[in-house]
């Protein structure tokens, strides 16, 4: 089954908000040193996923690309939310420690622009 028909239900359902999350990568991985002007400007690498909200239902759903595919996985209410942001559609667990913390950039409201899940 795809993406598609497991979101069927929902379309014409409107997106209320987004969040954009940033796992980043610690010193030594990919070459980036802590010594190095990338994680002092805060232009290390790092890895993302956004969460997506949907009126009426509570839905949310988790999108991120990883290693040339997309990942998406949907569920349902707070218990979901807090799953999505620690492992990815795949189940596995998302690399979160001290020295790489998931930051979450402002949700964002698109409720007022009339954004619609559309086929």
């Amino acid at each position: 089954q795809n993406a598609f028909f497991l979101l069927e239900k929902y379309f014409g359902e409107s997106i209320t908000a987004f969040t954009h999350y940033k796992n980043s990568f610690r010193s030594g991985e990919f070459g980036v040193s802590a010594s190095s002007a990338l994680p002092a400007m805060n232009l290390g690498l790092y890895h993302s996923f956004t969460l997506v909200d949907v009126a009426a239902s509570d839905l949310c759903v988790c999108t991120e690309k990883m290693s040339d595919k997309v990942e998406i996985m949907g569920g349902i209410g707070a218990f979901f939310r807090e799953y999505a942001r620690h492992f990815r559609a795949t189940g596995e667990a998302r690399p979160i420690r001290e020295d790489r913390p998931l930051k979450a950039e402002p949700s964002v409201d698109v409720e007022e622009h009339g954004v619609t899940v559309r086929h």
